[in-house]
C-alpha cells in the first residue's frame, strides 16, 4: 500500500512551557502571588498543531527524552492529530522553557537545553522528509548546531524530493 502524502512536515522543537504569570511586581526572595500552568509548546510544534486545526495533515519531527514529560509530548501531539515521529534520547531530557509574563503583561523566558537541542542528521525519518510536498522549519532549527545540521540536512533531502521550503 502506498504511503500517503502529507502536505506538511515540520522539523524542530517540542519543549514544554512552564508558564508563570504574576498579578503583581514579582517580590525578590519573597512570595508572589499569580498562576503556574504546563502548556505544550515549541515553535515547531505549535506550528505543526495550529496547521491541522486549519486543516492540513501534518507530520513533526523533533526528539523528546525517554521520559513522562517525553510521552505526554507523544500524547500531545497525536491528541491533536499531529503524525509524529520522535526521537527518544537517553542522554538529554524533554525540553522545557521557563515563560514569566508579569503583571504589564512583559514577556522573559529562559530556555533549558533539552534532548530537541541534540536532534542529528543521521537520525532523521527520510522517508517522512521525502513524502512531505512542503518542509517547515522554525528559526529556532538554525540558532545552534546540531540542530542546524539536522535542519540543513532535511532541507537539502526536500529540496532533492521537489518539496518546497
Amino acid at each position: 500500500m502506498p504511503a500517503v502524502s502529507a502536505p506538511l512536515c515540520v522539523i524542530g522543537d517540542f519543549a514544554w512551557d512552564v508558564l508563570i504569570r504574576t498579578n503583581s511586581q514579582l517580590l525578590t526572595g519573597g512570595d508572589t502571588f499569580g498562576e503556574v500552568l504546563l502548556t505544550p509548546g515549541g515553535s515547531a510544534a505549535n506550528v505543526a498543531v495550529w496547521a491541522v486545526r486549519c486543516g492540513m495533515a501534518t507530520e513533526f519531527i523533533g526528539k523528546i527524552g525517554r521520559d513522562r514529560l517525553g510521552q505526554l509530548a507523544e500524547e500531545d501531539l497525536a491528541k491533536e492529530g499531529v503524525v509524529g515521529h520522535f526521537l527518544e534520547s537517553d542522554e538529554h531530557l524533554t525540553g522545557c522553557v521557563a515563560v514569566f509574563v508579569d503583571e504589564t503583561g512583559e514577556r522573559s523566558m529562559v530556555s533549558g537545553r533539552g534532548a530537541d537541542f541534540y536532534l542529528l542528521p543521521s537520525e532523521l525519518p527520510r522517508d517522512t522528509v521525502r513524502r512531505a510536498s512542503h518542509l517547515h522549519m522554525t528559526a529556532w532549527s538554525f540558532f545552534v548546531d546540531p540542530p542546524r545540521a539536522a535542519a540543513r540536512a532535511a532541507a537539502r533531502l526536500a529540496s532533492e524530493c521537489g518539496s518546497t521550503l
